[in-house]
């Protein structure tokens, strides 16, 4: 019988035995039919058939990387887009610049700031009390800057950057950068605290804060051109920004508006041994009494004044004032009087987790001054002992049932339900 490979044959005890080997010509029968094997060229598989991509997805793919970017940063010529193309993406803080990426920070301190304003510093930096002066001295000019006045106070800072500076609510902290400003305020004498808190705003406490990044690009546009290019380039170099400590005694003497009394964590405490002072560094003790408090007399010799219908405004400011303005060793601008210590109280002006001790001479005057204080807020309405304070009571009756030093709370119409 013919099988695979050739003839067949049956042999009893054996089995089927090789009797004659096919030949290359030699044909298969199968089941009774004849079998071929198809041709050379038949035999090979058919090209598969090629994928195709959605068109969108055969742009994107054959669309280059730089193709992507279409900004190019004037100042670092780095490419970056101007568009959103995922829910990642942020726009950057600094008004006028159309970027709109994913990592921010990058973005801000390599395009518009420099590494004076970056939340850490190399250690050499940090051990170096000269580099935390010549910061200190950075936010007394930026002060000047921002603000347009050229005797900016501390006070008059933190207002502005109150006011001014945008911050996300939510904007997360990680606190990398608060070893830094525990050190500024440390060899500046001004006061320190455990967290410097940027978000929202209206918290923020300290001048320090406009070197965060953060908070610096969102005001970036006050400064002028040639300002904003300075806050690009700026460098420390040792040799040659070793600020005299006679100069920056001076300023800070101008800066400071009141006397700084910290009671908080000191910079060095977060290490398990207490970080060396250098003497020679200290900044003296600031006046008791400064520009902060004349400021404030003024505005309430003025607000007296206009109470007065009988008598001309001038008239009545110079009335005020010769009642109430005694001379004093502190020596104040013409705009800036001093009152009698005798007519003014201090109290403690409570709002929310924050009480500060303030000077006022009436209720009004307290009210206008929690205003300015916390701005942003509305009307300001005061409350003592959790009880609204009726016009008809004056800062005299508060003094009788809680002397010497009452706290007065402060809350606002727009988020009081009176």
């Amino acid at each position: 019988m013919e099988g695979i490979g050739g003839t067949y044959e049956l042999v009893s005890g054996v089995g089927l035995v090789l009797v004659e080997e096919a030949s290359a010509t030699s044909s298969l029968r199968v089941q009774g039919e004849q079998a071929t094997l198809p041709p050379l060229e038949q035999a090979v598989l058919p090209p598969p058939q090629q994928a195709t991509l959605p068109p969108a997805q055969e742009t994107a793919l054959s669309t280059p990387k730089e193709d992507f970017y279409d900004y190019k940063c004037p100042r670092s010529g780095k490419m970056e887009r101007s568009y959103l193309i995922s829910q990642r993406d942020q726009r950057c803080p600094v008004r006028g610049c159309p970027v709109m990426t994913r990592s921010v920070k990058s973005h801000v301190l390599g395009e518009h700031l420099s590494f004076m304003f970056a939340p850490t510093q190399e250690f050499h930096y940090m051990k170096d009390p000269s580099f935390h002066r010549y910061r200190g001295h950075m936010v007394m000019v930026l002060a000047q800057w921002l603000t347009g006045i050229t005797s900016a106070t501390y006070d008059d800072m933190v207002m502005f950057i109150r006011r001014n500076a945008r911050v996300p609510i939510d904007y997360p902290q990680a606190g990398e950068e608060m070893p830094v400003f525990r050190t500024v305020c440390r060899e500046m004498g001004w006061p320190t605290q455990a967290w410097f808190k940027i978000a929202p705003v209206c918290k923020i406490s300290s001048p320090v804060c406009i070197l965060h990044w953060r908070v610096m690009s969102s005001v970036l546009h006050f400064l002028t051109p040639t300002h904003q290019d300075m806050m690009f380039t700026e460098r420390y170099i040792q040799r040659e920004n070793n600020l005299s400590l006679e100069v920056l005694q001076q300023m800070n003497k101008l800066f400071m508006a009141s006397p700084v009394v910290s009671d908080l964590v000191p910079a060095g405490a977060e290490s398990s041994s207490p970080a060396p002072v250098d003497k020679t560094s200290t900044i003296p003790d600031v006046p008791e009494v400064g520009k902060l408090c004349a400021a404030v007399a003024v505005a309430t010799i003025q607000e007296e004044a206009k109470e007065a219908d009988k008598i001309p405004q001038d008239k009545a400011i110079e009335a005020a004032i010769s009642s109430k303005v005694e001379t004093s060793d502190v020596q104040v601008s013409p705009k800036e009087v001093e009152q009698n210590p005798e007519d003014r109280c201090i109290v403690f002006l409570v709002w929310e987790q924050i009480r500060r001790m303030v000077p006022v001479h009436s209720l009004d005057n307290l009210r206008t001054l929690a205003e300015e204080r916390f701005p942003g807020n509305g009307a300001a309405t005061l409350f003592f002992q959790d009880t609204l304070i009726d016009p008809l009571i004056t800062l005299k009756d508060i003094m009788e049932m809680e002397s010497p030093r009452p706290s007065i709370e402060v809350r606002f119409l727009d988020s009081t339900k009176l």
